[in-house]
Order: structure tokens, then sequence, then C-alpha cells
């Protein structure tokens, strides 16, 4: 920042020429000529009256130096008391394990977010093993296709979205290996349909399980903000709990003959 070749103060958020403010009547301002830095100048409205100043100044040969906050002069008490601003060196450089961002963010909530990232990325590919399966031509259900492939798309997203969290509290993100279960299909009589609606609701289940776990992680660590952005993904998890339920008992009730082709002709025209 270049210093101006006039001093300005700065009162309510409006800048005038401090020798312009001089001249006035309605009051006197103590001034010097800036170049760098932050310091507390006092400005007489009138009788009776002191308000703070924050004044643009450098102390030759020094470079910015810093504010503490407890020592400005505020006519009615000081909230900001125990608030020190110290500059950042030019020459500092955060290292690997360092965040600027990271505020009260513990270790342990970090690391439940990095094992939460991996029940979704699992979720998402076993979801996709499902969708993989349905799209075959020997089995020919492309609205279970459908609906598989929107859920893998759906947990990846939240697993993208705990990434984004994760680096916006300062943390590191960890990334695991990610498995998928032994699936055991049977294309006879359409047992097929059944049976993996049956896995999604029990996959379902235990992402929502394991999203509780981090909110408690949460909650003991007094993390609040954590507790909140978890609570949002529970409620989506209550939702599809509840959808895919419904799903089970209605392939329970058409059975595995001519209603599986209904019940996938709907599923295609939801998706």
């Amino acid at each position: 920042m270049r210093a101006c070749p006039t001093a300005m103060a700065f009162v309510s958020g409006v800048g005038v020429p401090a020798a312009e403010r001089s001249r006035r009547p309605t009051g006197s301002l103590v001034h010097s000529r800036p170049s760098w830095g932050w310091r507390a100048v006092k400005t007489v409205r009138a009788p009776q009256q002191v308000r703070f100043v924050a004044q643009l100044s450098k102390p030759d040969g020094a470079g910015a130096s810093e504010i503490n906050f407890s020592k400005l002069d505020f006519t009615e008490g000081n909230e900001m008391s125990g608030m020190v601003f110290k500059p950042e060196p030019t020459t500092a450089a955060v290292d690997a394990s360092g965040s600027r961002a990271r505020l009260q963010f513990s270790a342990a909530c970090e690391e439940a977010v990095n094992n939460q990232i991996n029940v979704e990325f699992t979720a998402s590919y076993t979801y996709y093993a499902l969708f993989a399966f349905f799209d075959r031509d020997t089995v020919g259900l492309p609205g279970f296709a459908k609906f598989f492939q929107k859920q893998a798309v759906e947990e990846r997203d939240h697993a993208e979205a705990l990434i984004r969290y994760q680096n916006k509290r300062g943390g590191r993100v960890h990334l695991k290996p990610v498995a998928v279960p032994a699936m055991h299909f049977s294309t006879e009589d359409n047992a097929d349909a059944l049976y993996s609606m049956e896995l999604a609701l029990q996959l379902e289940r235990f992402v929502q399980e394991k999203l509780m776990e981090v909110w408690r992680v949460a909650d003991r660590e007094g993390d609040a903000q954590m507790c909140d952005f978890v609570e949002e993904f529970l409620t989506q998890q209550v939702d599809s709990i509840k959808e895919i339920s419904d799903y089970v008992a209605q392939l329970k009730r058409v059975g595995t003959g001519h209603g599986v082709y209904h019940f996938d002709r709907e599923l295609a025209e939801k998706a």
C-alpha cells in the first residue's frame, strides 16, 4: 500500500482529508502523515464527546505494528477487549499440516469426517455395482438401473461435500480403500429386484448409523457448526430410508412375476 500525499482520517466509514477536517470549526483532529499500519487518534466533535478514529500510519523504520483493541478509547465500554491483531510476516509460510482457516476443529472431528467420506464412497461404489447389474442385457430392468445410478451419484456427491467441508474447516482429507460387498443375484423369477432393494435399505440404514456417530463426535467436542452440518445429511437419510422401505413393501406385494415389470416402469419414470 503506498502512502497518500495527505493524511486521511476515517470516521463512520467516510474518509475526509485531515487537513480539511482540521479547518472545520466543529472539532479538531490529531493526525500524522500516513504510510503503513494502524494507530488510534481522537477527534473532538463537540464538548464532552470523544470518538475513536482509526488512521493509517507507520513508525519510521518499522514494519506493520500490532493493534491491541483493549487499549482503544471507547466512550461506552470496550467489547473488543482481548482482541489483538498481529500482522503475519511476509516471509511466513503455512506448513503442510497447518491451516489459516482452522478454528476450534478438533482432531477427533477431523478423523470422523474422513471416516464418513469413506462410508459415502463405499455406498456409492455399491450402488454403481447394482446399476451395472440391472443395466445388463440379460437383466433388462432399466428403471432399477436408473434408480441405483441416481443413488450412486447422490452418495458420491455426499462424499465430495464432506471433502469440501473438511477443507473449509482446515482439516486434511485422507482417502481410504473402498470395498464393495459380494452380491448374490438370482435372475430366476425376478427375485433380484427384491434382493437389491433390501440390500439398498440395509445400506441406507448403515450410512444413517455412521452419520449419527459423526454427529455424536461433533457434539462431544462441542462443535455446534459441525453438528448443524451433519444434521442436513441425517434429514436426507431419513427420507431415503422411508422411500426404499416403501419400495421393499411394494415389491413384496407384487411378487416376482409381471408386477416387477410394472414396478420397473414406475422407477424409470421417477428417475
